[in-house]
Protein backbone atom coordinates (compact mmCIF):
# COMPACT_ATOMS: atom_id res chain seq x y z
CA UNK A 1 0.00 0.00 0.00
CA UNK A 2 1.32 3.52 -1.11
CA UNK A 3 1.21 6.33 1.56
CA UNK A 4 -0.18 8.63 0.11
CA UNK A 5 -0.85 11.40 3.21
CA UNK A 6 1.69 11.60 6.18
CA UNK A 7 -0.11 12.93 9.64
CA UNK A 8 2.78 13.45 11.38
CA UNK A 9 4.50 15.65 8.52
CA UNK A 10 1.03 17.95 8.67
CA UNK A 11 1.27 18.69 12.32
CA UNK A 12 5.20 19.46 11.51
CA UNK A 13 4.58 21.90 8.87
CA UNK A 14 1.36 23.39 10.88
CA UNK A 15 3.28 23.41 14.55
CA UNK A 16 6.08 25.17 11.95
CA UNK A 17 3.79 28.13 10.43
CA UNK A 18 2.68 28.90 13.82
CA UNK A 19 5.94 29.27 15.04
CA UNK A 20 6.78 31.65 12.48
CA UNK A 21 3.98 33.48 12.31
CA UNK A 22 4.41 34.28 16.43
CA UNK A 23 7.57 35.64 15.35
CA UNK A 24 9.70 32.80 16.65
CA UNK A 25 9.32 33.37 20.43
CA UNK A 26 7.80 31.41 23.43
CA UNK A 27 5.95 34.79 24.12
CA UNK A 28 4.57 35.67 20.79
CA UNK A 29 3.68 31.58 20.40
CA UNK A 30 1.73 32.01 24.22
CA UNK A 31 -0.14 35.60 22.37
CA UNK A 32 -0.98 33.85 19.44
CA UNK A 33 -2.72 30.59 20.91
CA UNK A 34 -4.74 33.45 23.23
CA UNK A 35 -5.69 34.82 20.25
CA UNK A 36 -7.00 31.75 18.69
CA UNK A 37 -8.41 30.70 21.26
CA UNK A 38 -10.89 33.90 21.47
CA UNK A 39 -12.38 33.10 17.73
CA UNK A 40 -12.15 29.61 17.97
CA UNK A 41 -15.66 28.23 17.34
CA UNK A 42 -15.61 24.56 19.00
CA UNK A 43 -14.11 26.64 22.12
CA UNK A 44 -16.42 29.36 22.03
CA UNK A 45 -19.35 26.39 22.19
CA UNK A 46 -17.80 24.57 24.81
CA UNK A 47 -17.27 27.52 27.01
CA UNK A 48 -21.42 27.93 26.08
CA UNK A 49 -22.14 24.52 26.83
CA UNK A 50 -20.08 24.42 30.38
CA UNK A 51 -21.74 28.15 31.61
CA UNK A 52 -25.44 27.04 30.55
CA UNK A 53 -24.34 23.22 32.56
CA UNK A 54 -23.17 25.86 35.39
CA UNK A 55 -25.97 27.82 35.67
CA UNK A 56 -28.83 24.83 35.80
CA UNK A 57 -27.11 23.12 38.29
CA UNK A 58 -27.13 26.52 40.76
CA UNK A 59 -30.89 27.09 39.94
Amino acid sequence: MKKTFDCVEMKRQIQEQMWIEAGETFEGLIKLLDEKTKTNKLWLELKERKRKVKNNSIN
